[in-house]
């Protein structure tokens, strides 16, 4: 039995590295992936589902959570997603089903999950926090994939 996604959100300094491995097997063999992943990181195996973490802790009123992506091919900092405490989830490009709010606007938390990712969906994803009086914090999260067994 082989897991749909390997996720990595450590949630420790955003420059530190960690080694880790991978066991994936099939009917006939079974291979060790060694990978290096950056903390913030989600590896996750082509046409899985992928969470990409988004949390703060702070006492400043949230007024919204934009999310934002920047992959190859498009332009940088493309925002796909607003999230408001009134309105809730707004998407910026037409509706993408494969987002899916799954955080709490209060408990500051603009997790989403995202389902069926593609090759082109790899890339960097930064999730904004405007927060009053305190300005903005981001978070960000670098999706990276594994090519699915079917393939090999």
């Amino acid at each position: 039995t082989r897991s749909n996604a390997i996720i990595n959100p450590f949630e420790h300094n955003n420059y530190s590295r960690h080694k880790s491995f991978t066991r994936i097997c099939s009917l006939y063999s079974c291979f060790v992936l060694f990978t290096a992943v950056q903390v913030g990181d989600v590896v996750v195996m082509l046409g899985s589902s992928a969470i990409l973490p988004c949390h703060i802790i702070t006492n400043d009123r949230l007024s919204q959570i934009t999310w934002q992506k920047t992959i190859k091919g498009k332009a940088p900092n493309d925002v796909f997603l607003t999230i408001q405490p009134t309105t809730g989830v707004k998407y910026s490009n037409g509706q993408d089903l494969r987002f899916e709010f799954i955080g709490n606007v209060n408990d500051k938390n603009g997790t989403l999950k995202f389902s069926n990712v593609t090759l082109k969906d790899e890339g960097s994803y930064t999730c904004i926090f405007s927060l009053f009086p305190g300005g903005t914090q981001s978070r960000n999260s670098q999706l990276l994939l594994l090519p699915s067994l079917k393939q090999r």
